[in-house]
């Protein structure tokens, strides 16, 4: 029906029909008759059962009424115009409306018009095909939101706008409710507004700083039991007994509470939606407040952490303050510095020059903060102040830099004129590259919080998608056309996990397995894959050292690595160039360990992607392992590549570096550990996977019932005879009750208390001898620890392809 007008008599057996046809869809069916008078819409005669279901309207209740009288405040006028045009020239269409159920809920809807031609040749009859996408744009607001607020907190935004921008999405699909992020404060017992800027500011103003209890409204109450409150109708409720009045007088009738829990389980806000009517919560409110509660609370604590560092370095600053490390005398009449030892110890200079002259001493300044001291220092001297402090780079003796803060109180004549100085002097060097580290450490917590629970429900999406689209490929292979636009399906799903997976790795949370590895063996097998993809223009050479040693390392995963740095070059070299692999074994010692950041001294295999391309300044190159940040041109990178090879090196427990200089090339040395003596180098590279059929009974545990049911139906295509449940419960069940197995496959991350890991566990007091497989878009500590797999465990990373699936499952069952 949906896209051309069909033939169809209106008598009361074709009704009869029509309506047995339509009653198990689970799409709308609305029929209207053409419009009769001018200006009058057209007429409902038909809807079918899931009209009743979705809308709350029963047939008589429309019957006879055109459907405008479900539109809204926020139907769209443009779209509803468009329709008119094309019922009024009799052709079919296609829209996107927003419509109002009996209860006042908005309801997102896809629309597929199509006239019913009668003998004369015109419409008598229009019938809609009305598709509920509600639950589709309430998840696509989550994903933006929550893509929004990760981009916020990586470039520091402050609490207020994060939390605004959550509740402004909630408001977005809640036009009646108004929401509000509140935060628990002063000893976890008083609330204090985070945002709610579509509620009435005076009430906001009343209920900051309320305590929390057993009767505090919904939000306070919510908090204090730590589970959802919801008030249904405020002015019987009794737990807004002491706010009734307060809420009724502006306008609130009803409110739907959530606690926000922080990553130990405790409460730490709420997240809470007001309604003006008394009325039961929107479903919709409850899936979409439930998704941001998690997001409002990583974003809580990560900003609460970054402010409770800050106050933690302000007061370490007061302290420095008293700490006399170099102390410092200035006779400013004779304009002479006396200096302690300190200036030895801490920066070289030899003890026989403990006083010079001002302007010596300003030579010993960064030239670039010379003259900045210099007038800081001379406006002081001039002002009516009585301390000074300041910032700057002092050259060392050695001619290395360091970072002092400096500090001093002026004595001053009887006339106020400035005649003596005296204070100290600190090297903050360590102190601000440690605060760099353990801010960079923060920001990047923070982000893999965020893009862990985005990759675990974005993973199972691809999954599907990805197994879907190779069926398709399989099934239309006699189809070019169709074909094709199966493989660009497929080519996206694999786009999208490389996007994850880059992000996971930048965050050191993907799950890896590493292996002692012939490093020689692995790149000489990547040698025809980068010719062909580096292309003739570009001359590669492999100087590989002798006796080399094994890394302990994940073998493709440094592939990647190694192809990501190769594809980088290639890019510096437009015109061609040469491209260097160096392969050589390394020995970082602790003074090269205390230098840098999360470096171990021992034994390394040292890997070196050189080119001899344009190179980068000094300022890029510090900024080329952050995620996202590129120089290349729209559309040519996402900006993950680098920051993806930062954080593999580092979860493998190795050093990364990069070295460049414009005009001269850019080389980046991965330092991977060696493995332990006698361990065995990389084993023969594994055939590609291919869809091996097997048997058996596996029971399969997946609580996303899209991802559960494409994964019956390929393991069955396999010759599995499958069972499958939707957590961890059920399955326990059936092993207790007598069920046998011969292969648990199981997620790991599952709703309702009991992980994958947990499950495995119980059911191996049973069977003992059971092969277990688990399955994750993301594992975060079940069966990684330290951002290796843990020993023994057999794990397929969502998403993958049916050829993945059945290699993988053929191997565990063999295995046993």
């Amino acid at each position: 029906m949906g896209g051309t007008g069909v033939d169809l008599p209106f008598d009361g057996k074709s009704l009869q029909l029509l309506s047995q046809a339509v009653a198990r869809l689970k799409d709308m069916v609305v029929i209207t008759e053409a419009p009769t008078q001018e200006g009058e819409g057209p007429r409902i005669v038909f809807v079918n059962p899931a009209f009743t279901r979705i809308m709350g309207y029963a047939p008589e209740d429309v019957i006879g009424r055109t459907p405008r009288f479900m539109q809204g405040g926020r139907t769209q006028r443009s779209e509803l115009d468009r329709i008119r045009r094309a019922l009024e020239a009799g052709e079919p269409v296609t829209a996107q409306v927003i419509n109002y159920t009996r209860a006042g809920s908005e309801v997102w809807l896809d629309l597929d018009i199509s006239p019913i031609i009668g003998e004369n040749g015109r419409p008598t009859h229009w019938i809609a095909i009305e598709r509920d996408i509600t639950l589709r744009k309430v998840r696509e607001l989550a994903h933006a939101t929550e893509s929004a607020v990760i981009d916020m907190v990586a470039a520091g935004a402050g609490l207020q706008p994060i939390l605004e921008k959550i509740t402004r999405a909630i408001d977005s699909l809640s036009p009646k409710g108004r929401s509000s992020i509140l935060l628990l404060n002063d000893g976890e017992r008083y609330l204090s507004v985070g945002a709610a800027p579509n509620l009435p500011q005076t009430f906001s103003a009343a209920i900051d700083g309320l305590p929390i209890g057993p009767v505090a409204g919904s939000c306070g109450t919510a908090m204090h039991r730590k589970s959802r409150v919801i008030a249904t109708d405020i002015a019987t409720d009794p737990l807004w007994v002491p706010y009734r009045r307060l809420a009724l007088d502006h306008g609130l009738h009803a409110c739907r509470s959530d606690p926000i829990f922080g990553r130990n389980g405790r409460v730490i806000g709420s997240l809470a939606v007001y309604y003006p009517d008394a009325r039961e919560p929107d479903p919709i409110d409850l899936a979409l407040i439930e998704r941001l509660g998690r997001v409002a609370g990583n974003a809580i604590e990560r900003i609460t952490q970054d402010l409770a560092l800050r106050d933690s370095e302000e007061r370490f600053r007061m302290v420095a303050r008293v700490a006399a490390d170099v102390v410092w005398d200035w006779d400013i009449a004779r304009g002479r510095l006396w200096f302690g030892e300190g200036l030895s110890s801490h920066f070289g200079y030899e003890p026989a020059e403990p006083e010079l002259g001002i302007e010596s001493w300003l030579l010993r300044i960064h030239p670039d903060d010379r003259e900045r001291v210099d007038a800081d220092l001379r406006a002081f001297v001039a002002s009516k102040r009585s301390s000074w402090i300041g910032e700057y780079r002092l050259i060392r003796a050695d001619g290395s830099v360091a970072q002092v803060r400096d500090r001093g109180a002026v004595v001053r004549d009887a006339r106020g004129l400035a005649t003596r100085m005296v204070g100290s002097m600190v090297d903050i060097t360590n102190e601000q590259a440690l605060q760099e580290a353990v801010l960079r450490s923060q920001r990047m917590e923070a982000m893999g919080q965020l893009t862990g629970g985005i990759a675990h429900d974005f993973n199972n999406l691809l999954t599907v998608i990805l197994g879907n689209a190779e069926m398709l490929g399989e099934a239309l292979a006699d189809d070019p056309q169709l074909g094709a636009l199966a493989g660009i399906t497929r080519m996206a799903a694999e786009r999208g996990a490389e996007l994850t997976g880059s992000l996971l790795a930048f965050a050191r949370k993907q799950a890896l397995d590493p292996k002692p590895t012939d490093v020689n063996r692995l790149v000489s097998g990547l040698d025809g894959l980068l010719r062909r993809t580096l292309g003739e223009h570009v001359e590669i050479e492999i100087v590989r050292g002798g006796g080399l040693w094994a890394a302990m390392v994940d073998g493709p995963q440094l592939e990647s690595a190694i192809l990501n740095l190769c594809i980088n070059a290639r890019d510096a070299m437009p015109d061609g160039g040469l491209l260097t692999i160096e392969l050589a074994n390394a020995h970082l010692d602790d003074a090269y360990a205390a230098m840098h950041d999360e470096v171990s001294p021992g034994q390394y295999v040292l890997i070196a992607v050189s080119d001899t391309g344009v190179g980068m300044p000094a300022k890029i190159a510090e900024r080329a392992f952050d995620p996202f940040f590129t120089t290349k041109e729209m559309g040519r990178g996402s900006g993950l590549g680098l920051s993806m090879v930062h954080g593999f090196v580092k979860q493998s427990r190795g050093h990364v570096k990069i070295y460049s200089e414009v005009g001269e090339g850019t080389s980046v040395k991965l330092y991977l550990p060696r493995a332990h003596r006698g361990a065995t180098g990389l084993e023969a590279p594994s055939p590609p996977a291919r869809s091996v059929r097997g048997s058996g009974r596996i029971l399969l545990v997946e609580d996303d019932s899209l991802v559960r049911e494409h994964v019956c139906d390929q393991l069955s295509g396999l010759g599995y005879e499958v069972t499958s449940v939707a957590n961890a419960r059920a399955a326990l069940d059936l092993f207790q009750q007598g069920a046998t197995f011969d292969l648990l496959f199981t997620d790991v991350v599952m709703p309702g208390g009991m992980s994958g890991r947990q499950l495995a566990e119980a059911v191996q007091q049973i069977h003992p001898d059971l092969p277990v497989l688990f399955t994750s878009g993301y594992t975060e500590n079940a069966i990684v620890h330290q951002g290796r797999l843990d020993p023994g465990v057999h794990l397929l990373q969502k998403p993958y392809r049916r050829a993945d699936l059945a290699a993988k499952v053929k191997q565990v069952m063999e295995q046993g």
